[in-house]
């Protein structure tokens, strides 16, 4: 054998052709795998570390539940106003549904998310008065503002995206999770939501540190898509609602990653090109 591009003579022809065909079906299941998963990281890599991604679960149809009971005024609108930003600008859809004592569907699941800029000007502030904001009289400001039963908000949303025959659904509760309803109720209304295989994202506009807890324990810490704290200064605030929404750990992501990463390495071994050493004092 003499350098590279000599040929090299086989006894048993018929047997490497048939080694030669395995060699190759395998290398082209593997590369046909090796697509298969770079197409689904990428699809899953779309929005992964956004602020949307952050608040909106993956594929899923989804409807807020904003809270306009009389406990929400003042600071708290700031983040009501970056929600409604984040899902409008998006591009996707975005069913709503206010609630206090009674919940109200505004529009339904499917509804492009841009119609919720109308709603905006009531988070805006339009002035000031010795330093606190102020804003529009809203629509739901006297009637609509008698107490808080988050259980209505996550029925009718649930009953919405029934209604509307949405098959993955997910509820974005946009609430200070201030409710004088037992544990039990509550527990009931987000049992309804599992069983219908809806994805719960809590957006908390500053809750008491018991009513954080209670949320904590029925629905865990990764339902909470922003941080739940009360900026202690204007500068502290600014910087906490530019960035609002927390990113979640991409798991998904990373699993089909280092499944690319496995499925290269069995190329490389089983496919990898057959080194034959010269007989040229080597």
């Amino acid at each position: 054998m003499s350098g590279a591009g000599t040929p090299i003579a086989v006894a048993d022809v018929r047997r490497l052709s048939k080694a030669a065909r395995r060699t190759s079906a395998v290398r082209a299941a593997l590369l046909a795998g090796v697509f298969s998963l770079f197409v689904l990281a990428f699809l899953e890599s779309r929005g992964t570390g956004s602020e949307l991604g952050a608040l909106l679960p993956k594929g899923t149809t989804p409807i807020v539940a904003l809270d306009t009971s009389a406990s929400i005024s003042g600071p708290t609108n700031r983040r009501v106003l970056r929600t409604l930003q984040t899902l409008a600008s998006g591009g996707g859809t975005a069913g709503l549904v206010v609630f206090s004592d009674t919940a109200y569907e505004l529009q339904p699941p499917g509804t492009p998310a841009r119609e919720l800029r109308p709603l905006m000007r009531f988070f805006r502030p339009v002035g000031f008065a010795s330093g606190t904001p102020e804003f529009s009289v809203s629509p739901w400001s006297a009637d609509f503002k008698a107490g808080t039963r988050i259980s209505a908000g996550l029925d009718q949303a649930r009953l919405s995206l029934e209604r509307a025959g949405a098959r993955h659904g997910s509820v974005i509760l946009v609430s200070d999770l201030d409710d004088p309803e037992a544990a039990s109720v509550l527990a009931v209304s987000v049992g309804a939501l599992r069983r219908d295989h809806i994805a719960l994202r809590i957006v908390p506009l500053f809750p008491f540190p018991k009513d954080l807890a209670l949320w904590r324990g029925l629905v865990g810490g990764g339902a909470i898509a922003a941080s739940p704290t009360l900026p202690r200064t204007a500068a502290e605030a600014a910087k906490q609602e530019a960035h609002p929404f927390r990113s979640r750990l991409p798991v998904t992501l990373l699993v089909l990653s280092g499944l690319l990463v496995l499925v290269l390495a069995v190329h490389e071994r089983v496919c990898g090109r057959l080194v034959i050493a010269g007989s040229g004092g080597r």
